[in-house]
């Protein structure tokens, strides 16, 4: 019980330090603890300076600003500097801690200073005062309801009212800000109680099955006998009965011929208790109630009375000892889990506790007519709880006291028993023993595989090895299970014989099981690494294998794309001279670079152009804007003292910009030689020699398709080298990963790296080579139209209508020169020169 004449000491503790009203929960305990120790404040002072609030209210501060802190909330005011400064010192040097400055401060207050302690004081016991229901209590709790507590009593100064200072705003505010929190814990309450519920009821399930299981296991030993006397527990009678409420038979009441064990606890409470003392023949009506938790709703709870007859009463006579020693194991079990059901139950009863204390915070009348329910449901689950282990002890002594009845009974079976199991045991020895000396062949093998792993086909092996060392340590453990069951066996017979030869025999083989499974448990262990270390080499040995094959495939791709490269070079090389041989139509890229004009990449290249051809000069490229490139019969052209030549020409743009060219239709009557110049600077360009077509260009232009065709076989031959260098070397560093070699990452790096730049290489190849093929087929295609002309008869003479060669040739040759207007064909001088 708290005294309550330290209650005004303890709040002005809370007060001073903490800024706040106290708690009833700590206003109470320190009020027990200074009537402890006489008052002495010294008992609380640690305490609070070392709290968890304490730490986050002060301990990120420097001391000058502590004190003046303390200062602010216990007067609302700045420290006077006097004052700042010696509790400063006092606390820099230790002699003080902040709580007893704290506490000197408020004791040395006055005047107006003492009227606001006064009014702090009056206002604190009324707000703890106020904190007096289960949903207030647990709403003063933590950071944040503190936080509120120390605004609300900061606002209280030396004119404060006290009597009429509005707290409920604040307390309301506290219980509405713990709403959540305490939903949040009744709702995990509530989850936890479902879970202890469901483990509850998966415990008695299991208790209920080993119960019956061990009372089945002791009827299959048993051998019942009619008695002339009453009925008792442990007794079997067998009986009729009809069960009644408010005088009508239910169903599920009545049964005939039923053989009941009582004791067995198989029938609702009261009913086997109604029956003791019945003897064969005779008639009794009892009163029962069925359980609220019955099974069936419609019963539950409801006031029963059933007319039973005793048809017979027998007593269980048992005598087989093996059937009776595994009838008591059973009965252990049904203990186990019992016990089980029993620890299950508490753990429900404490999840129904903690769901009653957080529906009290919840303000919730369905949370607490939940956690009524679930209160008074804890009684009833108790009691079957009790039951069950009740139950269970019933059956567990029965079974004992059997077991103990037939072994007394038959002394020789004893001996007989220990013989037996003395056989067992030395039997399993053996077998452990064999078990053992296996397993050291097979370590011993694993470890000679594993001493030498440096391929594939080593891991492997060494793998395999490991696998059987696996095997044979799990064999070991088996035998030594068996043999420790043995042991156990021959405990338990050793244990009815009365022998201490037997006990010594019994100890002595319990103490070798125990030393061989353990030592068991260690082989297992030890296998399990030796797999596991197998596993990994066999692993690494793949990776590595992998990466070796990866490798290979690689730079045989690598042979093979060189190979293919190496190739179009030599028939791009000859579709470049077969080109060269066969000038026809071109448009000639042309660009500016040190003083001169570079075409084809050739600086003042000497140009050859064919009668009967357009040729076109691109001059788009923006270093061309300040050298404007022109044609002329004299070398350097107007800077020559020659005139820019005009036949035939078509100037299209400005130069430098995109789309500009100038292209010039070669006549027969272009002169021979022209030169194309610059017409700002002297020495940029080069001569053009014009001549005449030959019936050569056919042969030339075929070889420069063929050339060109070849070309483009070659430059696909490489794109398809460079995709497979590309998937090797991706292959490479997919099985690189594998390897954690930094070496074979570095190789698989430096791999991905080449084939980027052969794809790339491959690709522009490819695209050149194209572009040639798309000339070379339209040069073919004009001689061969110009060759057919020719062997027609064309010359150069008017072509007129009637001239008697076929439409077809006349209009190929008029597509070569730009005519396509059939009509005035007669009016165009054709100037075709054989």
């Amino acid at each position: 019980m708290a005294n309550a004449a330290y209650t005004d000491t303890v709040q002005k503790v809370y007060i001073a330090y903490y800024g706040r009203a106290a708690d009833p929960e700590g206003l109470a305990y320190w009020e027990d603890q200074l009537t402890a120790n006489d008052g002495d404040l010294a008992s609380i002072m640690n305490s609070f300076g070392t709290s968890p609030e304490a730490t986050t209210l002060f301990g990120s501060l420097t001391n000058t600003i502590k004190v003046n802190t303390l200062y602010t909330q216990i007067f609302g005011r700045d420290a006077d500097v006097g004052g700042l400064e010696y509790y400063t010192a006092q606390l820099t040097a230790g002699t003080m801690t902040a709580v007893s400055i704290a506490q000197n401060i408020l004791d040395g207050a006055s005047g107006s200073d003492a009227t606001i302690i006064t009014n702090k004081l009056a206002v604190a016991k009324a707000f703890t005062a106020a904190i007096d229901s289960d949903v207030k209590i647990p709403a003063y709790a933590g950071d944040t309801a503190a936080s509120s507590a120390r605004n609300m009593l900061a606002t209280v100064d030396k004119s404060t009212n006290t009597e009429s200072f509005d707290i409920n705003t604040t307390v309301e505010s506290l219980v509405s800000m713990a709403a959540p929190a305490a939903a949040a814990a009744y709702n995990s309450a509530a989850v936890a109680l479902d879970a202890s519920a469901v483990a509850y009821n998966t415990a008695q399930t299991n208790a209920v099955a080993s119960i019956k299981a061990a009372v089945a296991a002791a009827e299959a030993v048993s051998m019942w006998s009619e008695v002339s006397s009453s009925a008792t527990d442990g007794y079997q009678v067998n009986i009729d009965y009809v069960g009644k409420i408010d005088g009508l038979a239910f169903d599920g009441g009545t049964d005939k011929g039923y053989d009941l064990v009582l004791g067995s606890n198989t029938m609702i409470p009261g009913f086997e208790e109604g029956i003791i003392g019945m003897q064969a023949g005779q008639d009794k009506d009892i009163t029962v109630t069925f359980p609220k938790t019955y099974h069936k709703a419609e019963l539950a709870g409801k006031e029963a009375v059933f007319t039973i007859t005793a048809n017979t009463v027998r007593e269980l006579i048992i005598d087989d000892v093996a059937l009776l020693t595994a009838s008591q194991a059973a009965a252990v079990i049904a203990t186990v889990d019992a016990t089980a059901v029993s620890s299950a139950f508490a753990a429900f009863a404490d999840a129904s506790a903690k769901l009653t204390t957080s529906s009290a915070a919840t303000s919730s009348i369905d949370d607490d007519a939940t956690a009524a329910t679930t209160a008074s449901n804890v009684v009833a689950v108790k009691t079957s709880a009790d039951n069950i282990l009740a139950n269970a002890a019933v059956v567990k002594t029965a079974a004992d006291n059997a077991l103990a009845k037939a072994l007394a009974i038959a002394e020789p079976i004893k001996t007989a028993a220990f013989d037996a199991a003395l056989v067992e045991f030395e039997t399993a020895a053996v077998t452990f023993n064999a078990a053992v000396a296996t397993a050291k062949v097979s370590k011993a093998a694993a470890e000679t595989a594993s001493a030498n792993v440096t391929n594939v086909e080593l891991a492997t092996a060494f793998q395999t090895a490991a696998a059987a060392v696996v095997t044979d340590a799990a064999a070991v453990s088996t035998a030594v299970l068996i043999a420790s069951n043995a042991s156990a066996k021959l405990i338990t017979t050793s244990a009815a014989t009365s022998s201490i030869v037997d006990d010594a025999t019994a100890s002595n083989a319990i103490a070798q099981t125990a030393a061989a499974s353990a030592g068991a448990a260690t082989d297992v262990s030890s296998a399990a690494a030796v797999k596991t270390s197998a596993d990994n080499a066999l692993a690494a040995a793949l990776a590595t294998a992998a990466v070796d094959a990866a490798l290979v495939k690689y730079d045989t791709a690598a042979i093979a794309y060189n190979t293919a490269s190496a190739n179009a070079k030599v028939s791009k090389a000859a579709a470049d001279e077969a080109t060269a041989a066969y000038a026809g139509p071109q448009t000639l890229i042309v660009t500016a670079s040190g003083g001169n004009y570079v075409i084809s990449d050739q600086a003042n290249k000497a140009l050859t152009f064919k009668s009967g051809y357009t040729y076109t000069f691109d001059l788009s490229d923006a270093s061309l804007s300040a050298h404007p490139l022109r044609l002329s019969i004299v070398s350097d052209g107007t800077l020559n003292k020659g005139s820019a030549y005009t036949t035939g020409v078509t100037v299209t743009g400005t130069q430098g910009q995109a789309g500009a060219s100038i292209a010039i239709v070669v006549t027969d009557s272009t002169p021979g030689n022209l030169y194309y110049y610059c017409s700002n600077h002297a020495g940029m360009g080069a001569a053009i020699g014009v001549s005449e077509y030959n019936l050569n260009d056919v042969a030339l232009a075929t070889a420069s398709q063929t050339a060109a065709a070849i070309a483009v076989t070659d430059a696909a031959a490489v794109s398809a080298a460079a995709l497979d260098a590309s998937n090797a070397a991706a292959k490479l560093t997919t099985t690189s990963a594998a390897t954690s070699s930094t070496a074979d990452d570095a190789t698989a790096s430096k791999a991905i790296a080449e084939t980027a730049a052969v794809t790339t290489s491959a690709a522009t190849a490819s695209s050149t080579v194209a572009a040639m093929k798309i000339t070379a087929d339209a040069a073919l295609d004009n001689s061969t139209k110009a060759s057919t002309a020719a062997s027609k008869g064309l010359t150069n003479e008017y072509i007129l209508g009637g001239s008697g060669i076929e439409t077809e040739t006349v209009t190929n040759m008029l597509e070569l020169v730009g005519i396509n207007d059939r009509e005035t064909q007669s009016s165009h001088d054709f100037g075709w020169i054989l």
